[in-house]
């Protein structure tokens, strides 16, 4: 064997096994191998380490102190159907905490036998509400009758009860008036009453 073609196969086989090299190399820092996998993973479990705190944080933060002692707004809503009115009623309980509150409303309701459903509450305040197929106590009917003024809650459009009484003297007030009396006639709020009434006295 000469040495130009010892020369050849030397440099065939050290061609080789670089291109051999170059391909276990090529593997090992591919984007599918074990160094960016190990890059990719810590990377992965640091960012679900940082979610799971994140997570945490919240629902720690949103959790309202239900057993904590302090004064609690209640408020007690009424929806009525007939006149799309809303009336409110609140007060405040002092040195309570929200579950003990809750315990005693819900059985003061029961004994009254109101139903109200619980609408929304935080960690001072509870909601209430029902709805009632009827007018809110801000509507009346005034109407004469047997010389007498009287003065009905208006509760739908069938139902009335009596609010108050007025004697007055027909002869001192305006035909006008008298006609208007005889029919009845119905106002919505209580200023709107009381100037009817302080129009009657005068």
């Amino acid at each position: 064997m000469n040495s130009n073609t010892k020369i050849i196969m030397l440099l065939g086989v050290t061609l080789f096994f670089m291109l051999i090299g170059g391909m276990i190399l090529g593997l090992k820092i591919s984007p599918g191998s074990g160094i960016y996998n190990d890059e990719e993973n810590v990377i992965h479990h640091n960012e679900e380490n940082d979610n799971d705190k994140r997570s945490q944080v919240d629902i720690y933060d949103d959790v309202p102190a239900f057993n904590e002692t302090k004064n609690i707004t209640v408020i007690y809503e009424d929806v009525y159907n007939l006149c799309g009115e809303t009336v409110k009623e609140e007060k405040v309980v002092e040195d309570t905490t929200i579950e003990k509150l809750k315990e005693k409303e819900e059985k003061n309701m029961k004994e009254n036998e109101k139903s109200y459903e619980l609408k929304s509450q935080t960690s001072d305040t509870l909601v209430y509400t029902r709805t009632l197929d009827k007018y809110c106590p801000n509507h009346f009917l005034i109407k004469l009758e047997d010389s007498k003024v009287i003065v009905y809650n208006l509760v739908n459009d069938i139902v009335k009860t009596k609010y108050k009484e007025i004697e007055v003297s027909i002869e001192l007030l305006r035909q006008e008036m008298v006609d208007e009396l005889s029919v009845g006639i119905k106002v919505d709020s209580k200023e709107e009453l009381n100037f009817i009434l302080e129009d009657l006295d005068s």
